[in-house]
């Protein structure tokens, strides 16, 4: 009968070995002058399993340009075009993702762009609310060519207002994986002029996984329990020796 538990439990491992996730891609697109707000509503692809918060503007001043989402007030360059300055933790941009009920975040990757106006931020970072946004996310595949990508850090190469898109970011390590939600935030710094404006650009999207956590089904653990009971009856069954 022992044997037969086993079976039961074996069963089991091949229910919860049949948990899978459903892959998902979302965007913010900033299309017009939409994006001139301190609080932009999610406008993408509904996602099963997947709650998107809205991307607001902290401790900046929004401004109004085409196809993007920018701010005024970031962090100043430490001295005339030095590209010494750092982030100002108080100035950012934010978002979050949620998994629904039963269900975990695999985050894959974003794809973005940064732009800036003459006077605007020329470097940018990404951070996230697994190490309390203490660190950029370096783990960039792919980086526009008016861009340099160090340690996580995105500069303009030239003082430039060119569109820098197509930026991609992947979060290949297991440390984005089963995650019960989890909050971005992107940062400018280096700004020229306080009225210097600068953010993301043209498409925001990211990819991902919603994950079903691993519980077996209800009739999977009436086995079990019919088994164990099965076992228990002939244990005290055995005659007394």
């Amino acid at each position: 009968m022992k044997k037969t538990l086993l079976t039961l439990i074996g069963l089991a491992a091949l229910s919860l070995a049949g948990v899978h996730g459903q892959i998902f891609n979302g965007n913010f697109t900033f299309n017009g002058t939409s994006g001139n707000v301190t609080s932009f509503a999610y406008n993408g692809t509904a996602m099963t399993n997947v709650t998107v918060s809205a991307l607001t503007k902290n401790g900046v001043t929004t401004s109004s340009a085409s196809g993007n989402f920018r701010a005024t007030n970031w962090a100043l360059d430490a001295g005339n075009a030095t590209l010494t300055g750092s982030i100002d933790a108080t100035k950012y941009f934010e978002f979050a993702l949620t998994p629904a009920s039963g269900f975990t975040l695999n985050i894959a990757s974003f794809t973005f762009g940064v732009g800036r106006s003459g006077t605007g931020p020329r470097s940018f970072q990404w951070r996230s609310s697994l190490d309390s946004f203490a660190a950029p996310l370096s783990g960039y595949t792919s980086v526009n060519a008016a861009l340099t990508q160090t340690s996580g850090v995105l500069t303009y190469t030239a003082d430039a207002t060119t569109s820098a898109t197509n930026n991609t970011l992947t979060f290949a390590t297991p440390t984005y994986q089963n995650l019960s939600g989890v909050s971005f935030r992107f940062y400018g710094f280096n700004s020229e002029a306080t009225g210097g404006t600068g953010g993301l650009e043209g498409a925001f999207s990211f990819t991902g996984e919603a994950v079903a956590s691993a519980v077996p089904e209800p009739s999977t653990w009436a086995l079990i329990g019919i088994g164990g009971v099965v076992v228990l009856w002939r244990t005290r069954r055995k005659p007394v020796c």
